[in-house]
């Protein structure tokens, strides 16, 4: 008689690391940057790139521990592709969307470095699309499913904030776990269809939560949903750490340990299949741009402000929530590292101030928006206080010069006589040669882009009524007050 044996983390971690596999090692190896956490507080599983939770009974009612191995492997690469800081830089609203947006993109690469999945989940080709694409290029058409298959009610018709089907927009910071068919699970995963399975324990209150390291944790610590469930899937880097391990936050910023564990996850898994798939995704990846995929067959992003903000507060608010920079002090050890962990975990240590270059296109139909341009230069230095350094790239279909603006020099003035046609080649070509967190564009986007796009965050700020859109990064089309 076939007995299906007992599934649980622990359980799983020891076969990965005695399995004697060179994928299945790094897989182990890469969750030592983790602190693990049993709870019935989620209904499957969840990470905030700091912490992994995981329900003991949903692991339970998988098939097998390949389908563990197989979830496991899912919320790593919901911290290798870097999805906290990708969502929180997308400013899409609806987290449900955006996690099986997520996951769209996650499962077919785990698939393809030969992991078991668990039942059900999200798939790009439930909604027509086709596998390799990130997530954001995904993310629209989850919403518009979501909105088909949603029930008709009353409360449909009130006032509608944020995101909707054909507008990709608005702002917010966690993601959730979330069926295939859209149901009421907020949405992370491969295991998404299955629910966690209804037992005494599920009804208990309090005192369940367990990490593997032996410590207990309450589950009256968790948040979330509105039941007191903490949500399932990708969260906000620090949100479930803060919660079930506040201990683990020190002096490095929680974006800046999410990194930390994401760079960890590429050293111990680069040189594995799941690496290769990773890397090979659409033909390219490399390894300074770590965390994304090769975005160049995407739609175009634009954004809409949400209801009640202005299209200048989606491109301060951006900055204004970005970490200061961060470097590796290899003289300090993180408090990250597990108790006994054979791996040595470095502490970071913070790097104030943020440089930004704002390339400005002045050939002639671009110079008249000047003052509009100008206006949220300044607004943008008044209200993001950590920005350091500003890099003014001007340019029409050549590169014209570039003025350095230092913190305390007063207001920004825009200043350039040279008009002509509209090139980006140069001009970007200059933006790689500084040194620069970011790239904000004002532009009409009615040029040439160059065949290698810039490996920094980019926003463009598009005139009124612009046609195109830049073809990286996200674009905002600027509103004039009336």
């Amino acid at each position: 008689m076939n007995t299906k044996p007992k599934l649980t983390i622990d359980a799983t971690m020891i076969r990965l690391r005695m399995s004697g596999d060179r994928q299945q090692v790094a897989i182990a190896n890469a969750m030592l940057a983790f602190k693990i956490i049993e709870t019935r507080q989620i209904a499957t599983a969840g990470t905030d790139g700091i912490v992994m939770l995981f329900n003991p009974d949903f692991v339970a009612s998988l098939d097998s521990h390949d389908q563990v191995i197989g979830l496991i492997v899912h919320e790593l690469m919901h911290v290798r592709l870097n999805h906290t800081k990708r969502f929180k830089r997308s400013r899409f609203s609806d987290h449900k969307a955006a996690n099986m947006a997520m996951d769209d993109e996650i499962n077919p690469l785990v698939q393809e470095a030969g992991f078991d999945l668990p039942h059900g989940g999200c798939w790009p080709h439930q909604h027509g699309s086709e596998s390799g694409k990130s997530w954001e290029s995904y993310y629209a058409a989850r919403l518009a499913k979501l909105a088909q298959d949603a029930p008709e009610s009353p409360e449909s018709d009130e006032s509608e904030k944020g995101d909707k089907p054909c507008d990709q927009a608005g702002n917010g910071d966690t993601g959730a776990d979330t069926d295939a068919d859209g149901s009421s699970e907020s949405g992370d995963s491969s295991q998404i269809s299955q629910k966690s399975p209804k037992s005494p324990q599920n009804d208990e209150s309090g005192g369940d939560a367990k990490s593997c390291d032996g410590s207990d944790k309450g589950d009256d610590a968790a948040s979330g949903d509105a039941d007191g469930q903490t949500s399932d899937g990708c969260h906000p880097a620090g949100e479930l750490a803060s919660q079930f391990a506040p201990e683990l936050i020190d002096d490095e910023s929680p974006e800046e340990m999410a990194a930390a564990n994401a760079d960890a996850i590429d050293d111990a898994t680069g040189d594995t299949e799941l690496g290769e798939v990773i890397a090979n995704q659409n033909g390219k990846q490399t390894k300074g741009g770590r965390g994304t995929v090769d975005r160049s067959g995407d739609e175009p992003v634009c954004l809409q402000p949400a209801n009640g903000e202005r299209w200048q507060d989606v491109v301060i608010e951006t900055f204004r929530r970005r970490s200061n920079d961060s470097r590796v002090d290899w003289g300090r050890r993180s408090r990250r590292m597990q108790p006994n962990s054979p791996a040595y975990i470095p502490a970071r240590r913070k790097i104030n101030g943020l440089a930004i270059a704002l390339v400005v296109d002045v050939s002639g139909s671009c110079s008249s928006w000047f003052s509009l341009w100008q206006e949220l230069a300044n607004e943008l230095i008044e209200e993001v206080d950590n920005i350091e350094r500003l890099e003014i790239v001007y340019h029409h279909h050549a590169h014209c010069h570039t003025d350095t603006w230092n913190k305390g020099e007063g207001d920004i003035e825009l200043e350039c006589d040279e008009v002509g046609g509209t090139c980006h080649i140069e001009a970007l070509a200059e933006v790689e040669a500084l040194d620069v967190d970011a790239i904000i564009q004002f532009t009409d986007c009615e040029t040439t882009w160059p065949t290698e796009h810039p490996e920094q965050d980019c926003i463009t700020v598009l005139p009124p009524q612009s046609y195109e859109l830049c073809p990286f990064g996200v674009n905002i089309e600027a509103a004039i007050d009336r």
